[in-house]
């Protein structure tokens, strides 16, 4: 895990889960357009779920974190807010 991203607390975590969202799935316009509070798949803010496990390999690598039964992340997906909270708990282990 980079220095970056070892120090970033819920805020800071959400910001780069949207600008991911908008830069690389061009789901929104703006970052502000996302509720985080959306589930991440089709319902809710639009993600595929071969969009979504491609994300997850990447938070992996970014977040050093491993997500276990990526079943169960894509059956039952989490908000961004959900997201952010686990890879910040994560990150501080």
């Amino acid at each position: 895990m980079s220095e970056k991203t070892q120090r970033l607390g819920l805020d800071e975590t959400i910001d780069v889960l949207r600008k991911l969202l908008v830069d690389k799935y061009r789901i929104a316009k703006s970052v502000e357009e996302i509720n985080v509070d959306d589930p991440f798949l089709a319902a809710g803010i639009g993600l595929t779920s071969i969009d979504t496990v491609e994300m997850l390999g990447y938070l992996e690598e970014q977040f050093d974190v491993e997500f276990r039964n990526l079943e169960d992340w894509i059956d039952d997906p989490p908000s961004l807010r959900e997201l952010a909270l686990f890879l910040v708990d994560k990150s501080r282990q």
